[in-house]
């Protein structure tokens, strides 16, 4: 049957989104990248994961072969781009005259932000997907300009999707957001200029995929800004039929709480740039009404993504229909997730003390919540302690396991015509190295790297992938101390 699967995949601290239409036979017959980048990860989690998108894209039907019919670059941070590189080692160009590997296809690229913050190094990333277009064509790359969107003026009959890709369309909600040019800033006074970084992320592609009349909103790094932006095009008239059945939502920046509530540039006349950002964030998400949600972030990385808060507020429409039970968890309809949680930012019930956690750090909690973090479950917090959100007030109780769920997990959100939406888990990652080596190949197409550089807290330093479940070195003292009692609760301890 056909049907479109999108993986969110896992990258470690990073973005790749990998979109595959299948026909009726179940052969991959188009597909879309959204991104494809890895900081400090990019050889233990985002190459398998890139290994992953070649060897799905080899089992493509010839002709036309391997082809990614249509990719958009969010924005030229690294941690969106660099695994490109990789994917593309895999592949010989259409104008290679004599291949020695499997030839690709690239058909389209639209990109935000500045062709030139796309180099990196002696790379120039655009440069090089350029190269993979198809023989004889012209350039493929398609920058999109200031403030754009699909949605663009009152006549709606000149709306159009940025490309059709099979049955799927993708639309601009916005890109290439401009500060000055937002309602919010325009509005408020305004402060000090933001910095570079903010304005590169706020230039993200906010991308709308539409399939058997779902959708899925991919956000790349955006910020406030581009978020009030949205909100702008989504108030028009005719826009909100475009998103009235959003499946899913990636969070903005992988979930980070400083930039989705950033308004750098804007404090506002008559309330504080706090409040005013969260209600921002708060129409957002009132205006997309996401069923699901991910948030593609690495272990323990120094950015404390995903954030609680976000996580929080981005799932008041979250639906109730469980699509995902972990084998641990299955006869509580439950499964796990981890984000970093604020010193003190939860209730508690069924403990001693009310407020959790004592410190701020990184936590692994269960979920019936339609919440998924490609950072799955850190299995060494505690044996078998773990907090229930939501709800709010959560409760707390004990569990335990056989064998430690993975570390990581690619997500698979799919869309079959005539079937109820299904979400799997694709790739996961403490899995794979406990597989077998012809396991693994059959998987990624490639035995696992040896030894690789792991990200320790803004560096790397050489040492063999950590063992299931294993605290990353370096970790920040405080947020990585072991806890009084013996786990993360801090002391807490079940009422008899």
């Amino acid at each position: 049957m056909a049907k479109m699967v999108f993986v969110v995949l896992d990258v470690g601290q990073g973005t790749g989104n990998f979109v595959e239409l299948c026909d009726d036979a179940g052969k991959i017959v188009n597909t879309m990248l959204i991104d494809l980048g890895s900081e400090g990860w990019k050889k233990i989690a985002g190459g398998p994961s890139a290994d992953f998108v070649a060897k799905e894209l080899k089992t493509m039907p010839d002709p036309p072969g391997p082809t990614i019919d249509a990719v958009f670059l969010s924005h030229s941070d690294s941690d969106h781009i660099n695994l490109l590189k990789r994917l593309l080692e895999d592949f010989d160009p259409p104008s290679e005259k004599n291949p020695t590997k499997t030839v690709l296809t690239i058909k389209r690229v639209w990109y935000g932000g500045d062709a030139g913050y796309y180099t990196k190094g002696k790379t120039n990333y655009l440069t090089l997907v350029d190269k993979y277009r198809p023989k004889g064509s012209g350039s493929i790359l398609t920058p999109c300009k200031p403030n754009a969107t699909s949605f663009a003026g009152t006549d709606t009959t000149k709306w159009a999707p940025l490309c059709a890709v099979g049955a799927a369309k993708v639309w601009l909600l916005a890109g290439n957001t401009t500060a000055e040019e937002v309602r919010i800033y325009k509005q408020s006074e305004t402060g000090s200029k933001a910095p570079e970084s903010y304005a590169i992320n706020t230039k993200s592609l906010l991308v709308l995929v539409t399939y058997d009349n779902s959708q899925i909103v991919a956000t790349g790094d955006a910020t406030g800004m581009t978020l009030a932006k949205s909100n702008e095009i989504m108030q028009q008239a005719g826009v909100p039929a475009y998103l009235n059945d959003v499946f899913s939502l990636t969070l903005p920046h992988h979930g980070s709480d400083t930039t989705t509530y950033s308004l750098l540039g804007a404090t506002g006349k008559k309330r504080g740039r706090e409040e005013l950002a969260a209600e921002n964030v708060k129409e957002f998400v009132a205006s997309v009404k996401p069923k699901t949600i991910s948030a593609s972030a690495g272990e323990r990385s120094t950015f404390r993504h995903p954030s609680s808060r976000v996580i929080d507020d981005f799932s008041s429409f979250l639906t109730k229909t469980v699509y995902f039970k972990d084998t641990q968890l299955t006869a509580l309809d439950e499964h796990f997730y981890t984000a970093f949680f604020a010193a003190h930012a939860k209730k508690l019930t069924g403990g001693t003390v009310s407020d959790w956690p004592s410190k701020s750090g990184w936590y692994t909690a269960r979920t019936k919540a339609n919440i998924f973090s490609t950072d799955y479950c850190d299995a060494a917090q505690a044996v078998g302690d773990f907090v229930v959100f939501p709800p709010v007030p959560a409760a707390y109780n004990k569990l335990k396991w056989g064998t430690a769920p993975p570390r990581a997990v690619a997500w698979g959100f799919i869309f079959e015509p005539g079937k109820p939406r299904e979400i799997k888990d694709i790739f996961r990652r403490s899995a794979l190295a406990a597989m077998a080596e012809e396991d693994v190949i059959a998987l990624i197409g490639r035995p696992l790297p040896p030894p690789e550089e792991e990200f320790v807290w803004g560096r790397t330093v050489a040492t063999a992938p950590p063992p299931v479940g294993a605290r990353p070195t370096g970790a920040e003292a405080g947020h990585d101390a072991a806890h009084p009692g013996g786990g993360p609760l801090d002391g807490l301890r079940q009422v008899p």
